[in-house]
């Protein structure tokens, strides 16, 4: 009917409202599992899984690279939860490096 209803006034549903109605139902639905994702969540779950994807697609990643690549989303103290949070739940490992003095996170797995 809200298909119908948005481009006339007559109280007719044609074929073409209906099928522009489905349309719009099935893409919603599509998206409707990720409604309540956010819902009693912790503080940094989308920054923590965008990190583990980042580093899953390296396998290993300097400190200074992964900051530069994702300041946008994280600033000093979620990037270091976040990290901490990792290293502590054996998805990644941090080591320093002596040749550049450089810490390097490396993806273990069991994400």
């Amino acid at each position: 009917m809200v298909c119908a209803a948005s481009h006339s006034d007559e109280l007719v549903i044609t074929s073409d409202d209906f099928q522009c109605s489905k349309i719009l139902l099935e893409n919603a639905e599509k998206k409707m599992a990720q409604i309540f994702s956010g819902v009693g969540r912790g503080k940094y779950v989308a920054e923590t899984d965008m990190v583990i994807k980042y580093i899953k697609s390296r396998h290993r990643v300097s400190r200074s690279v992964l900051l530069r690549d994702l300041y946008r989303s994280l600033d000093k103290d979620s990037f270091k939860n976040i990290m901490e949070t990792l290293v502590e739940m054996k998805i990644i490992k941090s080591s320093l490096s002596t040749e550049d003095n450089e810490m390097y996170y490396e993806y273990r797995g069991s994400d």
